[in-house]
């Protein structure tokens, strides 16, 4: 490592850290949806700490740091704490270790540092993505299609206290503009370590998936909560299932499927709808189609009175902005409904829905934040019209006291914060989900191909029974004609077998039914519809 020459971020960066080290206990707020969902301050109560964070920046703890990112995962602002005895060449070394396994594939990153009255700073360039701050983005990246930006930087200040020592770590792409720079600066300059006696006690529990017998994730509940927690199947959907609850204090992740289907011909019509919760199927009394995120909403609400006997009243319903993973996700599965409206001649149309809700039952508050996919189709017919409506979406809800709502969001933003899930086991799900989804699309496509043959044959029936015409073939020869007979006429065709002369309205049983077959006719199939062979 080389001395450091004085920059303005080096100076910035050190103006920051005596305003740090200066900072109390910020102002807590009213909890309110839009600060549940769309950055601003974060208070966690299980891990200590309040910051302030833009718009599509996220917040979690790894380990002992606490990782604070973009949407799009390119920049990083990292907090952590280390044992310090007065000794700053051994904080310095574990620093030292983590920044070789972020080296990537660069020959050697350069680094140069300074030494501060309150400790050290030091700048980094040509560093590889780090991974080891964000192990999913592994997976991210590959679903994106995308190559992870290279040759990041770094700027860490190393600040000693009298047991502990406090690491603040920005690091960043090369080219990032300086509207995130100063978004990142914010950040460090709105950190807030809360005093101990606000804090709440937490252990560490897994996530695991009974189906393969591994770790999926972990997560921190506070102590005195029960607990239950698993990978299940829904599917070929594996979905975390989280319950977490201490009184009237709740935190749940649900898993909610609805499929809807409904056919409806001149002669009357049938509907089915099968709604599952977690893995639990039901179905329901009457046709459920949803055509909106309000629709889903009421939905929701319709579940929750269902669980808990009490009406819950929607206070209050936000969109949330989609993220970039979440943008091409929708994008390829528009193009896969565009191609299906084509190939099976049907109106198709869907999406993610995104969005948050706030609904109040007595003295209870409920919080939900729905993520998902909602696809509705027709095909209409003046002989069968059939609609589906088919919708999955994740449900994470919080419920509180009316009187304990900044305390309660506290606690669930540590829960949430804290919530992690091993890349391996997320490999693991996607390949099984694509290897089962694949003969699921193939069955699929096959019932579509089948309906789709289906109505043909129905409304060529219809089109013949309403024009007094029939189809007949003669087995022995193959033959197919196209013969005059009424809707109402019971009687069977035969055939002359020397002039193949047809004759109609021969009823079974009859005396002209033997004489025929004494004379060696031979009777013909009838079907409305026509047979395989002119499909």
């Amino acid at each position: 490592m080389r001395q450091l020459e004085h920059g303005s971020l080096m100076v910035l960066l050190i103006f920051v850290s005596v305003l740090f080290l200066a900072s109390g206990l910020s102002r807590s707020q009213e909890p309110s949806l839009k600060q549940l969902v769309s950055g601003g301050e974060v208070t966690d109560l299980l891990h200590g700490f309040s910051v302030n964070i833009p718009s599509g920046w996220e917040v979690k703890v790894h380990n002992n740091a606490i990782r604070i990112n973009d949407e799009k995962a390119f920049c990083f602002v990292v907090f952590r704490v280390a044992r310090y005895n007065g000794n700053l060449h051994q904080v310095a070394q574990s620093w030292w270790l983590e920044r070789q396994a972020m080296a990537g594939g660069f020959s050697q990153p350069r680094f140069a540092f300074r030494k501060l009255s309150q400790g050290i700073l030091i700048v980094g360039e040509g560093l590889g993505y780090p991974f080891v701050l964000h192990p999913m983005m592994s997976v991210n990246f590959g679903l994106l299609g995308q190559t992870p930006p290279s040759n990041y930087r770094e700027v860490t200040a190393i600040l000693p206290g009298k047991v502990t020592a406090l690491v603040i770590t920005l690091l960043f792409p090369a080219d990032t503009e300086k509207a995130k720079l100063d978004a990142m600066m914010g950040i460090v300059k709105s950190f807030r370590f809360l005093p101990q006696e606000k804090m709440v006690r937490w252990r560490r529990e897994t996530i695991y998936d009974p189906e393969v017998g591994m770790e999926a994730g972990w997560i921190h509940v506070p102590e005195g909560f029960e607990y239950r927690g698993a990978i299940i199947r829904q599917g070929t959907k594996r979905v975390p299932a989280l319950f977490l609850r201490k009184g009237e204090l709740m935190m749940r992740v649900d898993s909610i499927d609805l499929q809807s289907m409904a056919l409806q011909t001149g002669f009357g019509g049938n509907a089915q709808t099968l709604l599952t919760i977690n893995g639990q199927t039901s179905q329901q009394p009457r046709p459920i189609f949803l055509q909106s995120a309000e629709d889903v909403a009421r939905l929701v609400l319709g579940i929750w009175q269902a669980e808990t006997g009490e009406r819950w009243e929607l206070k209050e319903q936000l969109e949330l902005p989609k993220t970039e993973m979440e943008r091409t996700m929708e994008q390829q599965m528009q193009q896969q409904l565009g191609q299906a409206a084509v190939v099976f001649r049907r109106a198709v149309q869907g999406g993610l829905v995104k969005f948050a809700i706030s609904a109040q039952s007595g003295q209870l508050v409920r919080q939900a934040m729905i993520n998902g996919m909602l696809i509705i189709s027709q095909q209409p017919d003046p002989i069968a019209t059939s609609q589906d409506c088919s919708l999955s979406v994740t449900v994470r809800m919080f419920q509180f006291p009316k009187d304990q709502a900044e305390q309660a969001k506290g606690i669930f933003t540590g829960i949430s914060n804290s919530i992690r899930f091993s890349p391996q086991h997320a490999l693991s799900a996607l390949e099984r989900f694509t290897k089962e989804n694949q003969e699921l699309n193939r069955m699929v496509m096959q019932m579509l191909r089948e309906e789709q043959e289906f109505n043909s044959r129905m409304a060529r029936a219809w089109t013949n029974a309403l024009s007094d015409q029939t189809y007949v073939k003669d087995p022995e020869t193959g033959e197919i004609f196209r013969v005059h007979k009424r809707v109402w006429e019971t009687g069977e065709f035969w055939r002359d077998p020397v002039w193949g002369n047809i004759l109609g309205g021969v009823e079974r049983g009859s005396e002209l039914e033997r004489l025929l077959r004494e004379e060696g006719w031979r009777p013909l199939q009838q079907s409305l519809e026509g047979f395989p062979e002119q499909w």
